[in-house]
C-alpha cells in the first residue's frame, strides 16, 4: 500500500490483497517473508477495490515503529498496532472520517468525477495528508487521509489522549 519501513534488517510493508489487509515482514537483504499478520478484511470484489479501496491504496499507507510497536494506519477509519516481539494485537482504534463528497464541493467543484480513479484522484489531491503515523516517545500522532483533525494516541495502549480538529491540508512534520 505504501513504501516499506526500514527497521535493522527487515522491511515492514502493508500489503492489501484479495480483500485483506496484512502486515508482512521481510528479510531485508533476501526479500524473503518472515512473518506475516492479518490486519482487517476490506470490501472487495472480483479484483475491482472500488473507489474506497483505491483512496485508500493511491494514499500510501505506511507503517511507523518503535519502542519494539509497529503502528499500520489501514485507512477506512482505523489504525492498529502489532507487538513485533509477540506478533501480536496491543490495540486498534477508531477514528471519525471525512466526508470527501463535501470535500470536493467545499472546493468549489474543481473535480469533475467520471470514473472511480477520477474520484480516487479528487479525493487524495484534496486530503493532501501524510497517511503514516508519527511516532514521538511514547505517543503516536495521526493526521490520516481520512480523518478528521489530528489525533495523539498511546503507543502502547491506543488510548487516545487528545484530538485537534483540522480542515485542508495537514503535514506532520518534526515533532
Amino acid at each position: 500500500l505504501g513504501a516499506p519501513l526500514v527497521a535493522g534488517d527487515e522491511l515492514f510493508v502493508l500489503v492489501e490483497q484479495e480483500g485483506r489487509i496484512r502486515l508482512d515482514v521481510l528479510d531485508a537483504s533476501r526479500g524473503i517473508v518472515r512473518w506475516s499478520q492479518p490486519l482487517a478484511d476490506v470490501a472487495w470484489d472480483e479484483g475491482e477495490p472500488g473507489p474506497v479501496g483505491i483512496v485508500r491504496r493511491l494514499a500510501g499507507l505506511a507503517p511507523a515503529a518503535a519502542g519494539g510497536v509497529v503502528v499500520c494506519p489501514l485507512g477506512m477509519g482505523a489504525v492498529v498496532a502489532i507487538d513485533i516481539a509477540s506478533r501480536e494485537l496491543l490495540w486498534a482504534h477508531r477514528y471519525r472520517t471525512i466526508d470527501v463528497d463535501r470535500e470536493a464541493a467545499d472546493a468549489g467543484g474543481l473535480f469533475r468525477v467520471r470514473s472511480a480513479v477520477d474520484e480516487a484522484r479528487a479525493a487524495a489531491a484534496i486530503r493532501g495528508r501524510t497517511s503514516h503515523p508519527l511516532i514521538v516517545g511514547e505517543h503516536v500522532l495521526l493526521a490520516a487521509y481520512d480523518g478528521e483533525g489530528i489525533t495523539c494516541l498511546g503507543l502502547r495502549d491506543g488510548a487516545p489522549r487528545w484530538h485537534a480538529a483540522a480542515s485542508g491540508r495537514i503535514h506532520l512534520a518534526g515533532v
